[in-house]
C-alpha cells in the first residue's frame, strides 16, 4: 500500500482536522443527509467487486485449551441491479475434515431480512433448504471432537457484512484514535428488529479518509459492549477488502460474567442439519478470541451467475482451490 501523509501528522493537529471536516459547511451541503448519515453510507457503499474467491480460515482461541482451526473455500457475486438480492455466496467447509464435501449457499436481501439458505448433503445427496427452525433448534450433545471446531466462534456472516445504512438509525458520539488513526465514532441502532441481527446497537471507530471500519462494538442490553471487532485492510486492484478480522468476546461488568453463546453461521447450520452437534456454551475467564483471516483472494474473476444454484452447490468449488 502506498505511502499516506496523513497517517505521519501529530496527534493534536489530526483531531483539529477532524473537527473541521466533521463540521465544515462542506459536511451538510448535501440536502437533508446528515453528517452520520453520509459517514454510514460512505462505510457501507465500499466497492467489494463483481465478485471473489478466497479461504476463510478462522483460529479460535480460548484461554487454557489448544487453537482449533475451521476452513473454507468461498465463492460470492454481489447483486446489484437485482431489486431483493444484495448478493450470493458458496462456502465449502476444508477443516475439519469430517465435514470435507459438504456446501453452503446464501442468497442475501437487501433488507436486512433472512437469507435463503441451502445446505448440500453429499451422504445423502440431497441440497437442503434450510429455516429457521433448523438454524436454531438443533440437538446437542457434549464431547463430539468434530463439533467442538465451531465452539466459541466470536462472530458470524451477519456480524461481517456490510449492513445497508437505511436500515439503522445513525449518530456520531465524536472522535477517538484508534492506533495512530483518528477515527469518527458512529452509533448505529437497527430502525426494525431482526432475528438475523441480534444487537441493539452498534459502535463503528471509522477512518474518515477512506470509510474504513477499523472497530466495532456489538452492544446487546446491557450499557457496555458484549463483543469487539478489529478490521485490518488492504488494497488489492485498486478495491479496499479487509484481510483480517479478530473478534473478541467481552466481560459484563455489571455481572462479571462472560457473555456465551453457540457457533453462528455456517458452523451452527452445518452442526445442526447433519446431526453433528454443538458443543453446549461453557462459562470462561475472558479473552475468548476469533481470527479470521482471508488467503488466497481474488477479485473480479468473472464467476457465472449459474454457479450460485443447487446444481453449483453440489459441483464444489471447482478450479478456483484446486
Amino acid at each position: 500500500m502506498c505511502w499516506n501523509p496523513l497517517r505521519h501528522l501529530p496527534l493534536s493537529i489530526m483531531w483539529a482536522l477532524m473537527v473541521l471536516v466533521l463540521w465544515s459547511p462542506f459536511a451538510h451541503a448535501t440536502g437533508e443527509m446528515s453528517p452520520a448519515d453520509l459517514l454510514a453510507e460512505r462505510a457501507s457503499a465500499l466497492s467489494e467487486g463483481t465478485d471473489g474467491a478466497t479461504r476463510l480460515r478462522y483460529t479460535i482461541r480460548v484461554p487454557g485449551k489448544k487453537d482449533r482451526t475451521v476452513q473454507y473455500a468461498m465463492l460470492w457475486q454481489n447483486t446489484p441491479d437485482h431489486p431483493k438480492l444484495r448478493g450470493k455466496a458458496l462456502l465449502f467447509p476444508e477443516l475439519p475434515p469430517s465435514l470435507k464435501g459438504i456446501g453452503y449457499m446464501g442468497w442475501f436481501r437487501r433488507d436486512g431480512g433472512p437469507a435463503d439458505e441451502w445446505l448440500y448433503l453429499p451422504k445423502m445427496r440431497v441440497v437442503r433448504k434450510l429455516t429457521k427452525h433448523k438454524h436454531h433448534h438443533g440437538h446437542h450433545k457434549k464431547g463430539d471432537a468434530a463439533a467442538e471446531e465451531y465452539g466459541d466462534v466470536i462472530f458470524g456472516h451477519q456480524d461481517l457484512i456490510l449492513r445497508d445504512a437505511s436500515l439503522d438509525h445513525h449518530k456520531l458520539l465524536g472522535i477517538k484514535p484508534v492506533g495512530d488513526v483518528i477515527t469518527q465514532v458512529l452509533e448505529s441502532t437497527p430502525i426494525k428488529a431482526r432475528m438475523n441481527f441480534p444487537y441493539r446497537k452498534v459502535v463503528r471507530f471509522i477512518d474518515p479518509r477512506n470509510a474504513h471500519t477499523l472497530r466495532m462494538e456489538l452492544y446487546n442490553e446491557g450499557p457496555q459492549p458484549v463483543r469487539r471487532i478489529t478490521f485490518e485492510w488492504e488494497t488489492i486492484d485498486g478495491i479496499d477488502v479487509w484481510r483480517k478480522v479478530t473478534g473478541q468476546e467481552l466481560l459484563t461488568p455489571e455481572n462479571d460474567q462472560p457473555t456465551t453463546g453457540k457457533a453462528t453461521g455456517i458452523g451452527q447450520m452445518i452442526t445442526s442439519v447433519t446431526g453433528i452437534p454443538l458443543p453446549p456454551s461453557e462459562e470462561v475467564t475472558g479473552g475468548r478470541e476469533t481470527v479470521l483471516e482471508l488467503e488466497h483472494l481474488v477479485l473480479n474473476p468473472g464467476l457465472k451467475e449459474r454457479l450460485f444454484t443447487k446444481r453449483g452447490l453440489t459441483s464444489g468449488p471447482g478450479r478456483y482451490f484446486k
